[in-house]
């Protein structure tokens, strides 16, 4: 599937370091970044709260593989 995505230069320059990292992708790195976003606006939904913690063991559900 082909995806057209407009975003700010600087957005495209982030993506483009965060896709250089060893074994990432452009592809990669945006599908994670979906599948993050769908399961934020999920919680959101729940009425639980979304946002970064301190530390891993007050996390109720744990992102890895970033």
């Amino acid at each position: 599937m082909l995806l057209s995505l407009s975003i700010s230069p600087e957005a495209f320059n982030r993506l483009g370091e965060l896709a250089e990292a060893p074994g990432k992708s452009w592809d990669e790195v945006i599908s994670k970044a979906f599948v993050l976003y769908m399961e934020a606006v999920d919680a959101s939904r729940k009425g639980k709260a979304v946002g970064i913690a301190p530390t891993a063991d007050v996390l109720e559900t744990q992102f890895i593989g970033f």
